[in-house]
């Protein structure tokens, strides 16, 4: 019978110990949620305290040339919407219609889970912007 050299086995071991430890503990980083249907998992993202994800985003706009604004959504820490800021990029603030569609945005979001945003109908009478935010929903999204 062949003798295993100590090396082959020690390595062997650490190989076997470092995989048990994966197994048991990733799923203590990494917990993995059910959706309504029991045969499909799905692992979500569990944030220990509230945090921020943006995306800007420039459209045209009629007899104003061009428009680009950031849209910043503040998530809570099971990643649901709790605030919509948005701001026009060259100023750093927020006019009054874009403070009037963060507000309706909100109202349509809040509380609803990033990942399971879908984009979102004409907000007031704010089309152009609507359609700049459902532009960047998949990328706020990538963030998470």
């Amino acid at each position: 019978m062949q003798k295993i050299p100590k090396g082959v086995v020690a390595i062997a071991v650490v190989i076997v110990l470092t995989v048990f430890v994966y197994y048991r503990y990733a799923m203590k980083l990494f917990p993995v949620v059910r959706t309504e249907a029991p045969s499909v998992m799905v692992q979500e993202a569990v944030f220990d305290k509230p945090r921020e994800v943006s995306a800007e985003v420039g459209y045209p706009v009629p007899n104003d040339g061009y428009d680009n604004v950031r849209f910043t959504l503040v998530l809570d820490a099971e990643g649901a919407v709790t605030d919509v800021r948005e701001v026009a990029v060259e100023t750093n603030t927020a006019d009054e219609h874009q403070v009037e569609f963060a507000q309706g945005l909100l109202a349509v979001i809040k509380g609803k889970k990033l990942s399971e945003l879908e984009p979102v109908d004409r907000i007031g009478k704010s089309s152009l912007t609507t359609d700049a935010f459902n532009s960047v929903v998949n990328e706020l999204q990538r963030q998470i």
